[in-house]
């Protein structure tokens, strides 16, 4: 890729990119204009690609925004301008937005009108860094993931199974007696392609997807009906697999922490009653300051 093409991706990066950013304000071109000293044409030349800011600009814009350089250019899909979070995002591959409910110690809860202490927040992470790492963790992840993957198919067939025929709509009253219905051979040709796609993504089966083309259409709605039906109880399944995996780790959880408390007893009371001390020393001397 040339100068020139380089150059047209970062322009549309960036329009995209801003142009979503001030959607989360309600601001007129000329505001924008005005919050970052340029004309309210410039700020439409931004929006549409026709240009990009310059680098003091655009340093300008991504401190009001509070996103980094790097997000608004798409370089990164990482907004915090954070290092140490575009890092993590990096390493671990989860969600920016995960990434900070673990960096604050999953602080969700407020306790007595006042935010959760450090002491509770190390725990916080504490635990969830014991499901993180277990074995059930992972089996949990991924059983989740495969009801997912039949719920998104379970919905699609779904779709066709409603739009060409004339039963009624009702996921749990599948008519086998009922015909496929096709308004004209482009709708034929896509649900040939939906069910290709989903046969693919799911068992990669080219020999299945070369049958569908001369499947008629009653062999055609008898394939969906089945794959309705299949991915319906595949994703009850793995729901209930995913179930049994949290359950079997909140056992162990419990019966490690009794097995913990009575070992260390009563070593763990003194020493927690002393944590507890320091924390509200520490909080009644911020409060007189």
């Amino acid at each position: 890729m040339g100068r020139q093409g380089i150059k047209l991706d970062k322009a549309h990066a960036f329009s995209s990119r801003f142009l979503q950013l001030c959607a989360q304000e309600e601001k007129a071109l000329s505001q924008w204009g005005a919050i970052f000293h340029t004309t309210r044409q410039t700020i439409s030349n931004w929006q549409t690609g026709e240009s990009v800011p310059d680098i003091i600009k655009l340093a300008d814009i991504a401190q009001y925004f509070g996103v980094s350089t790097d997000y608004l250019l798409g370089l990164s899909d990482t907004k915090s301008p954070d290092a140490g979070a575009k890092a993590a995002v990096e390493y671990t591959g989860l969600s920016e937005e995960a990434i900070e409910r673990l960096h604050i110690g999953l602080d969700h809860f407020i306790c007595d009108g006042e935010a959760m202490c450090e002491e509770a927040r190390a725990e916080n992470l504490h635990t969830a860094s014991k499901l993180i790492a277990s074995r059930e963790f992972s089996e949990l992840v991924s059983r989740l993931a495969y009801a997912q993957e039949a719920a998104l198919s379970q919905q699609l067939l779904q779709l066709i199974y409603e739009q060409h025929t004339e039963s009624a709509n009702n996921s749990d009253d599948l008519d086998e007696d009922c015909a496929f219905v096709f308004a004209n051979p482009e709708d034929r040709v896509l649900t040939e392609s939906t069910i290709q796609y989903l046969v693919l993504r799911k068992w990669n089966d080219d020999e299945l997807c070369q049958k569908l083309h001369e499947m008629d259409d009653e062999e055609l709605l008898d394939c969906v009906i089945d794959g309705i039906v299949t991915n319906r109880n595949d994703c009850e399944l793995y729901q209930f697999h995913a179930s049994k995996e949290l359950n079997r780790y909140i056992d162990r959880l419990i019966e490690e922490t009794k097995e913990h408390a009575t070992r260390d007893f009563p070593d763990n009371i003194i020493n927690s009653q002393k944590n507890r001390a320091r924390e509200r020393n520490l909080r009644h001397a911020q409060r007189d300051d």
